[in-house]
């Protein structure tokens, strides 16, 4: 596949419509491709412009009854046919109807855009890792030893926690870059099963858990307390969600101590 080829899948790329095996295929081929590369920042931008808070324009809470209100006078101030104010008076409400439903679903659309795009990347770069073989940067099962390993590499803190004693122990960590900056990625374990945890600071309030599955992977992802959280494995989602219950309530811990 040349550049020409490979530049054609960055859209669906970006949109997250691609399998595993295509989308490790496009990530390699940014890493030294500038053309493609500046193709693939142009989307990103231009995905993050249409995201924008400025371009939402959400309608106040009395736009329809202004609307029903607007419709009113005009039916006192014209001549009535026979059925003509209640054609006016539908399309009036199913008028206000559509836009309120327009906005929202555009809005629903954007977010969920955002958060395709990043779980798309969060599980290309669980099984990269996987692939090949570079699972660890710093192998220890000491949150001292790991957490420390990460200074000068990311900008912030991860939470490290040690987790054998709740059957999910930390075997080390590595640097990722997921959403367009340089990421931690800490690496617990399950029986034989590994689970990426990826973390970086998020200007985005608090969110609940959300789960996706993913051509046989599980994901879960969620905000808090200014991080935001992703979780890849191939363990079922009853168990990633436990390790997440019981890494939250470990942190709750060590904060109030």
């Amino acid at each position: 596949m040349d550049c020409r080829e490979r530049s054609a899948w960055i859209p669906a790329y970006l949109d997250g419509e691609l399998d595993i095996i295509k989308s490790i295929e496009i990530e390699k081929h940014l890493e030294t491709c500038k053309e493609c590369k500046d193709v693939y920042g142009s989307g990103r931008a231009l995905q993050s412009a249409l995201r924008s808070p400025a371009l939402l324009n959400t309608p106040s809470s009395g736009l329809e009854a202004r609307i029903l209100q607007a419709v009113r006078k005009g039916e006192r101030n014209s001549t009535p046919t026979i059925g003509s104010s209640w054609m006016r008076y539908g399309y009036a409400v199913a008028f206000a109807a559509l836009l309120l439903a327009i906005v929202a679903v555009w809005r629903f659309n954007s977010s969920q855009s955002e958060t395709q795009v990043t779980a798309n990347e969060v599980l290309a770069s669980h099984v990269r890792s996987l692939m090949a073989n570079h699972l660890t940067d710093v192998v220890s099962s000491d949150r001292h030893t790991v957490k420390p390993w990460f200074n000068g590499k990311v900008d912030y803190s991860p939470a490290i926690e040690d987790m054998a004693d709740l059957g999910f122990p930390l075997t080390g960590g590595r640097l990722d870059y997921l959403d367009n900056r340089p990421v931690a990625a800490l690496v617990y374990m399950r029986q034989k099963h590994v689970i990426n945890l990826f973390l970086w600071p998020s200007s985005t309030a608090t969110s609940e858990t959300e789960s996706f599955n993913r051509k046989g992977y599980s994901l879960i992802h969620w905000k808090k307390s200014g991080f935001a959280y992703w979780l890849a494995s191939d363990l079922n989602r009853t168990e990633l969600l436990s390790f997440v219950e019981k890494y939250q309530g470990r942190i709750a811990l060590h904060n109030r101590n």
